[in-house]
């Protein structure tokens, strides 16, 4: 009896002691892990889509998971662009941030600063070949805030009128036709507009509007110079090398695959909208286009011929009462297509 009582009580020590030295190592254990201080930045990839959608979080965390599960990292810390800051917006947390891509392609480097130590990452901002809207365009090449759309409108309006005061030199001979002074004022439109810039166009009617944010011309996401579709059908990124995009177009191809039909009254129309007439009576221009002003209901366009043409600028009212019923811009004119717009900015 006296043997198994010895027996319990070794065991009820061990037992205990066991326990001791268990919690001694868990006690050790986690001390090691609250006091080990170190940090790393776990990043997400090197790769992001320019497609102003893409994001990706870089988490600053303890090295030593037990510290970060019960400590989750919150402290201080500085994010520095070595080179590639413009391509990306910055959205901080707590725990780390998130880079959201804008529309430009490129590459950015970084540098964590924390308390402990720098931590250098790169990203490389990969070109996006999306066409949501299955316009033909990719969406990096639309205008898609509204700031944008309407800052071009009055580019485009104001440089087409430009014209007619006074040519511009930068506008070719070759060019110069009715589809030409829209090509011509689109790519103008979305330059920047710089001191060097204005000096060219000093008849402008309007000077102080802001450009364009989302890129400017001839540096068009994916596209480049070649901002004119050519042929039917949905934006693939093999288009990019076929001839499916040209630095030019005439009034057919702007009508079928750069513009949209906006409708044949004219409280449909807005500034920026063009104009578009068929007349197959003459052959060699069937086709025929006005830029729509706006607000002073004004029609803008160049008479056609290359050597003796010229900029117009005439009332909505007086092409109304045009002796020749087939310039009436109205619905039922079958001669009058209607007004168009840019498919960039619907």
């Amino acid at each position: 009896m006296m043997k198994k009582r010895g027996n319990t009580l070794v065991r009820s020590s061990l037992f205990r002691n066991s326990g001791i030295i268990v919690f001694l190592i868990l006690t050790i254990f986690c001390l090691g892990a609250i006091l080990d201080k170190r940090v790393t930045v776990r990043t997400p990839g090197k790769y992001l889509y320019a497609d102003n959608l893409s994001t990706a979080f870089f988490r600053v965390t303890y090295l030593n998971r037990i510290r970060e599960w019960l400590f989750p990292f919150k402290d201080d810390f500085q994010v520095e662009y070595l080179y590639g800051a413009a391509l990306v917006e910055e959205m901080k947390r707590n725990d780390g941030f998130f880079l959201k891509s804008k529309w430009q392609t490129g590459e950015l480097k970084l540098v964590v600063k924390i308390s402990d130590g720098c931590f250098t990452n790169t990203l490389t901002l990969k070109p996006a070949f999306s066409d949501t809207d299955l316009d033909g365009f990719p969406d990096v090449a639309e205008l898609d805030s509204q700031t944008d759309r309407d800052n071009f409108r009055k580019w485009f309006v104001s440089i087409a009128e430009s014209q007619f005061y006074k040519r511009s030199t930068g506008w070719y001979k070759v060019h110069r036709d009715c589809a030409g002074l829209i090509v011509f004022a689109f790519k103008e439109a979305l330059k920047k507009h710089n001191e060097n810039w204005l000096k060219r166009f000093p008849y402008l009617s309007r000077f102080n509007i802001p450009d364009v944010q989302k890129y400017s011309y001839p540096d068009v996401p994916l596209l480049g110079k070649k901002v004119f579709r050519q042929t039917r059908g949905v934006f693939r990124k093999e288009d990019l090398t076929k001839d499916i995009f040209s630095p030019v177009a005439n009034v057919n191809i702007l009508m079928n695959h750069n513009l949209v039909f906006v409708g044949k009254e004219q409280y449909q129309f807005e500034k920026g909208d063009v104009l578009i007439f068929h007349r197959p009576q003459h052959p060699s221009q069937p086709y025929h286009s006005m830029i729509y002003s706006g607000e002073d209901e004004y029609l803008i366009y160049h008479t056609g011929d290359h050597d003796k043409g010229e900029v117009r600028k005439v009332k909505f009212k007086t092409l109304m009462r045009h002796p020749d019923e087939t310039w009436h811009p109205l619905s039922h004119n079958r001669h009058f297509l209607g007004a168009f717009r840019f498919r960039i900015i619907t």
